[in-house]
């Protein structure tokens, strides 16, 4: 495919160098993050009020940052212009290279002081020191659920809107989620790159490990907030939450059942699968 794209050569969004010289501490009067420029800070308080005005040209997926609108674009031309010095695979973004790196070093620079835990690229420690504080600040325009990570609400507006956009190659299956795709395309690779270091079993997904891994420390760091009982698993208190609350947000597209899980809704559909046979 041939892509005639017009981009600008910098973000609309950053100041003239010369403005950049009066530089002045700026806050976000929604959740009192702090940011050095303002244009950033510009940037930050989309994410409280939904604006996305960058759009690509291609598909018409729109960003809050062009910056992320790019870095977009390069899925389309398949441009991937950083490559590890090591391996030699290849990336759309210098970030991610540079965390891909940590990878090779075992470098894990990011500690968190309440539990001491390390991490290779700060934005996972940032995610990270969440399930101590309960800090959810994406939060749903729909139904007001909200999230600790914006990669969760957007999987989140999905199960609103029923968008399944990302497609296995091998067998047609749809997911809400690239992750849950790039796990799933190793049922059919055969592929588990994730291995637990105490038992060696290994995983197709980062995120069943880190769950597998807290069978061994006994682990619990998702907390609910209304009665304080503990989950290993995120999604475990996901569900638990609904038996507070009375959501029930996966629905049989069968019969119109409503679920408070998706493995509850999974096992329905089974039913409905059993009685058809």
């Amino acid at each position: 495919l041939a892509f005639n794209l017009v981009v600008f050569e910098t973000d609309p969004d950053e100041p003239e160098p010369e403005q950049n010289q009066a530089r002045k501490p700026s806050q976000c009067d929604v959740c009192g993050k702090h940011f050095t420029q303002s244009y950033n800070m510009r940037a930050h308080r989309r994410i409280h009020s939904g604006e996305r005005p960058y759009s690509c040209q291609v598909c018409g997926k729109n960003f809050i940052k062009y910056d992320n609108m790019l870095v977009h674009i390069r899925t389309h031309t398949g441009q991937k212009p950083y490559s590890c010095p090591t391996c030699s695979k290849r990336f759309s973004q210098r970030s991610n290279l540079t965390f891909h790196m940590r990878i090779h070093i075992g470098d894990k620079p990011f500690t968190c002081n309440t539990c001491g835990k390390s991490f290779t690229s700060s934005g996972h420690l940032t995610i990270h020191r969440r399930t101590h504080t309960g800090e959810r600040p994406y939060l749903c325009n729909v139904c007001g659920k909200s999230f600790s990570q914006s990669g969760g609400l957007s999987a989140h507006r999905r199960t609103h809107t029923g968008e399944r956009p990302f497609t296995c190659k091998v067998c047609g299956k749809s997911f809400s989620e690239n992750r849950s795709l790039t796990a799933h395309v190793r049922t059919h690779t055969g592929e588990r790159p994730f291995s637990c270091d105490i038992c060696h079993k290994a995983f197709t997904d980062r995120r069943n490990l880190a769950a597998h891994a807290r069978t061994h420390t006994g682990e619990k760091p998702f907390s609910c907030c209304i009665c304080g009982r503990s989950f290993a698993e995120n999604r475990s208190l996901t569900g638990h939450m609904a038996t507070h609350t009375g959501e029930r947000p996966f629905s049989c597209k069968v019969c119109q059942k409503g679920f408070s899980q998706s493995g509850k809704l999974a096992a329905h559909m089974r039913q409905h699968r059993e009685e058809n046979v």
